[in-house]
């Protein structure tokens, strides 16, 4: 009965062990892919991470206070969980980087978290009511399946985001900022458009 007991307070020891490190491990990952990541960025193309006017996080503690339940059960079941940290600027009345999100992937067991990839969003604002979105998603070595670039261009009503103003067209022209058509660019599409809006305001982190 006591070797009962004793090998359960050691398995007891040891998985709240892996849990603490599975969360010190989690809450520290993000950091590594900030302003220091950016010589990476640079030689896979991937925009640059400037400075932005708000940062937010989602990580295992925000989860766990808002899901509690749900969340203990997906860390101690090993689930893939997804957290992110998310930049944004505030809306201007010229071309900016409107956003960039980094997303990632956790695990109780540790050795399996992985960076899963970005999203930026440019925003070209036309006039008060309309503006051109321009998506580019990388996705990382380590998603499973998949792995690149996927860019999209759209024109949105401002006021109502959820209505897209667009269609797809053959004359698309990727030099163009104020074209209102929808479309997957190719990434060198995609970057000759950001050259061609002359976004200034940018500062290194």
């Amino acid at each position: 009965m006591k070797s009962i007991v004793k090998y359960t307070a050691i398995a007891a020891i040891l998985y709240a062990g892996l849990v603490g490190t599975a969360f010190l491990i989690e809450a520290n990952q993000q950091k590594k892919y900030l302003a220091q990541f950016n010589s990476y960025r640079e030689a896979q193309g991937i925009p640059l991470l400037y400075s932005f006017k708000d940062t937010t996080s989602e990580n295992w503690l925000t989860h766990i206070q808002n899901h509690p339940g749900l969340y203990w059960k997906w860390i101690l079941t090993n689930s893939e969980i997804g957290t992110r940290i998310d930049f944004a600027n505030y809306a201007k009345d010229q071309p900016y980087h409107a956003s960039k999100s980094l997303f990632f992937a956790n695990y109780l067991f540790f050795w399996d978290n992985y960076y899963a990839g970005e999203n930026d969003v440019f925003i070209n604002p036309l006039d008060d009511s309309t503006e051109v979105s321009l998506n580019i998603w990388y996705i990382s070595k380590e998603f499973p399946d998949t792995t690149g670039f996927f860019c999209t261009l759209d024109t949105i009503d401002i006021h109502k985001p959820h209505i897209h103003l667009c269609s797809l067209s053959d004359d698309f022209d990727p030099d163009d900022p104020k074209t209102i058509f929808t479309s997957n660019l190719s990434k060198s599409e995609a970057d000759r458009i950001i050259e061609s809006w002359e976004l200034d305001g940018l500062e290194a982190m």
